[in-house]
């Protein structure tokens, strides 16, 4: 298509100058702005946004753009013999080494038991706060020789904690509870609850003013307590009821 040019020379067909590329051809462009003999120069010489590297498993040199999913791997097929390699764990209970497919992690995570044993296991002994709580409150009756530590009575008791159980660092101390009946707990004119005051004075001539004073002093601490070593320790205190 010839192109005409406008103004003065009406009529006349306009004529481009030849060009070298960069590849060192002589070329007669199709427009003033053309750079490139062919696409394959303009392809060739366009500016990269990524970068070389090496693949992990064939260690063959290859390129990708900063947009590019396969950042490790050359090609999908060096992705898919990376997910079949196994990768050695150390199992959390009998701490034995075992191999799971590298695939595994991306639907199940990272294993931490070598098989279903462990797992039930693990899940057995797994220390709940209802389970401790439930503990906390049978051995603190049977310190208290299950019986009301004010009145005597043997029936409808409860386990009372002097430090409420929102405080994580006393809620399963057994120094911090006391046997009582559900009238001296909560219903009665003295209980813990509706005289807390002449309650704790009356406790503290029952115990010790030290006790009270360490007790008080636990309870101020701050630190996250260690689930582990609670339940170990109120199993201990079961034992030796």
């Amino acid at each position: 298509m010839k192109m005409v040019l406008r103004g003065k020379n009406i009529g006349k067909p306009r004529v481009l100058k030849d060009k070298t590329c960069i590849c060192g051809t002589t070329f007669r462009p199709s427009c003033s702005g053309s750079k490139y003999c062919s696409p394959t120069c303009f392809y060739n010489n366009r500016k990269k946004k990524g970068r070389n590297k090496v693949c992990a498993i064939c260690k063959n040199p290859f390129y990708y753009t900063q947009s590019g999913e396969l950042k490790k791997f050359c090609s999908q097929k060096c992705f898919g013999v990376s997910l079949e390699n196994n990768i050695v764990f150390k199992c959390k209970l009998c701490k034995k080494l075992f191999k799971k497919p590298r695939s595994s992690l991306f639907h199940r995570g990272k294993p931490k038991y070598c098989g279903m044993n462990c797992l039930k296991t693990a899940r057995k002994n797994k220390p709940t706060i209802a389970g401790m709580d439930n503990q906390w409150s049978r051995i603190v009756k049977i310190r208290g020789g299950n019986k009301c530590e004010y009145c005597g009575k043997t029936e409808g008791l409860n386990s009372h904690h002097l430090f409420s159980r929102t405080n994580m660092n006393t809620r399963w101390d057994v120094e911090n509870g006391i046997c009582v009946c559900v009238s001296h707990h909560i219903w009665g004119n003295f209980s813990a609850h509706k005289s807390p005051i002449e309650f704790i004075e009356w406790l503290k001539t029952k115990r010790s003013e030290e006790w009270y004073t360490d007790l008080r002093k636990r309870a101020s601490e701050i630190y996250k307590p260690d689930y582990l070593k609670v339940k170990e320790k109120l199993n201990q205190e079961e034992e030796r009821l």
